[in-house]
């Protein structure tokens, strides 16, 4: 059939209608292949949680699964919904952008913000609280009263895109250093290349730094602000507003239950008076 073919030349309409034909099967398998193999289902709950463990709310377990306070937190609550639970694992800027595009559902831990709460939809309640604390070298010389705003002139380290609560953020910081993360910020405060940095008490006081015998950090009191730590929702997630709904709820009930105060029992989360 092919011999007999050769030299036969195709009408315009017929090639036309043909290159159609192949364009649309064309779009017909890569959406296919793009629904089936990228996008979860609508029962799968995506978490985005930084690359770097944050102890005690999340980390990897010696068997190299996630666990944490906030891990078991979000298993309870998704259990009581049904919801299977994907981790990914991400630099913590480019997490914040992953939420915001959708293409995750949910970051673990996150205080609340005006400017935040325009970008997210935080969880109904909050789930915990934290303190943020003044870091100091030891031994340490700076004084400190609990008057934040005497921090505008100090030479203060924080992690680069982090969020230290509403007052915090809002402070003229004039001598500022940005690091990349927690475990840098401890590092080079414990070192004396820095002398102040700004962390959670929580994160700060479960390191490995500050169970030495004689810990080369220092933190100062009165604690600069205590922030309430809630789930935040990205605005293109792909769950239901009925599911965040659910989820909000199950949540309230959660905070409510034996098993939760249990939970704050087993990971000592009660800040010092």
């Amino acid at each position: 059939m092919a011999a007999g073919l050769r030299g036969y030349s195709w009408p315009r309409r017929m090639v036309s209608w043909y290159r159609t034909y192949l364009l649309c099967r064309l779009l017909f398998f890569s959406t296919h292949l793009f629904s089936t193999n990228t996008l979860p289902a609508a029962d799968t709950l995506r978490i985005a949680i930084a690359a770097e463990d944050y102890p005690p709310f999340y980390f990897q377990s010696s068997e190299g699964e996630m666990d944490g306070f906030s891990i078991q937190v979000l298993r309870a609550v998704s259990q009581q919904l049904s919801l299977s639970v994907n981790w990914q694992r991400l630099p913590w800027k480019r997490l914040m952008h992953h939420v915001q595009e959708g293409r995750a559902d949910l970051i673990l831990v996150m205080y609340h913000t005006d400017s935040r709460a325009e970008q997210f939809l935080f969880s109904d309640v909050s789930y915990v609280q934290d303190a943020i604390v003044l870091l100091c070298h030891r031994p340490c010389n700076t004084e400190f009263d609990g008057d934040v705003h005497a921090l505008a002139m100090k030479e203060v380290a924080l992690v680069r895109g982090f969020s230290y609560g509403q007052v915090l953020d809002a402070l003229p910081l004039n001598a500022l250093t940005m690091v990349e993360s927690d475990t840098m910020l401890l590092h080079l405060v414990a070192h004396g290349r820095l002398k102040l940095g700004i962390a959670s008490y929580l994160t700060v006081s479960r390191s490995a730094l500050m169970q030495q015998q004689n810990p080369p950090l220092e933190i100062l009191e009165p604690f600069l602000a205590a922030v309430d730590i809630y789930f935040a929702f990205s605005r293109r997630s792909l769950l239901s507003s009925a599911q965040i709904q659910a989820f909000n709820q199950a949540l309230v009930d959660f905070v409510q239950s034996p098993e939760y105060r249990a939970l704050r029992t087993e990971y000592q989360l009660d800040l010092p008076d």
